[in-house]
């Protein structure tokens, strides 16, 4: 059984900061939607002919599209706000071929695939929006202010699979028990931009992954958000 997040505390306001772990490369920590590393965070993204106010409304309209659920998937195509989204994400269930029958949501067979569409997710977040882009590129620098490798931590107690499992200080300590993956997928975006863009490509080298968890592992805990 995996261990089950602490309990949400004052300290989760934390919006942004940048943070050192001992042997490790700065790390980007952010919780909230004032964030842009949040997937709460207004960021509008055209996909699938349609665009959707937040990362966090197209990711559930992937969930509900992994299912065929198409009513769940209209619902969150209105949903005003990415909270509104996730909530109607999590109500989402794998219809069969005939369009009516359906069976509980696969939380084994998302869990495989939700890593990668994150990752494309965050691709078009910031490639659709230059601001946004900018911030990702350049929220740690070198002293000659070009991009400098780093990582990134949703720091919040509340989510084992997506965050960190834990607050700050935890996490500051190396106590933090959640695999990360929104963190594990804004650092993968990040280096692939720097390694493949004229300004850095060639002189940027991505630091080590700090962390032994791997976003295809069968043993990641079985949330299906």
């Amino acid at each position: 059984m995996p261990r089950q997040p602490a309990r949400a505390s004052p300290a989760e306001r934390l919006v942004q900061q940048t943070v050192q772990r001992d042997g490790e490369p700065p790390t980007v920590a952010f919780y909230g939607n004032a964030s842009p590393f949040s997937n709460f965070h207004p960021a509008k993204i055209k996909v699938f002919g349609i665009v959707w106010p937040t990362s966090e409304h197209l990711f559930m309209a992937h969930k509900a599209r992994f299912c065929d659920d198409r009513a769940v998937f209209d619902k969150i195509l209105r949903a005003k706000t990415p909270a509104e989204a996730k909530r109607l994400g999590r109500k989402t269930k794998k219809y069969l071929d005939d369009g009516k029958s359906f069976v509980p949501f696969p939380v084994d067979q998302w869990n495989d695939v939700s890593y990668h569409i994150m990752v494309g997710i965050l691709q078009d977040k910031f490639s659709q929006n230059s601001d946004l882009m900018k911030q990702l590129l350049e929220v740690v620098v070198d002293e000659e202010g070009e991009p400098a490798p780093c990582k990134f931590a949703e720091v919040t107690a509340k989510d084992i699979r997506w965050g960190t499992g834990c607050d700050l200080d935890a996490y500051l300590r190396k106590e933090d028990i959640g695999t990360n993956y929104l963190g594990q997928a804004l650092t993968e975006v990040r280096n692939k931009i720097l390694m493949k863009s004229p300004r850095t490509r060639g002189r940027y080298a991505p630091a080590s992954p700090a962390s032994p968890a791997s976003p295809a592992s069968p043993a990641s805990p079985a949330s299906p958000a």
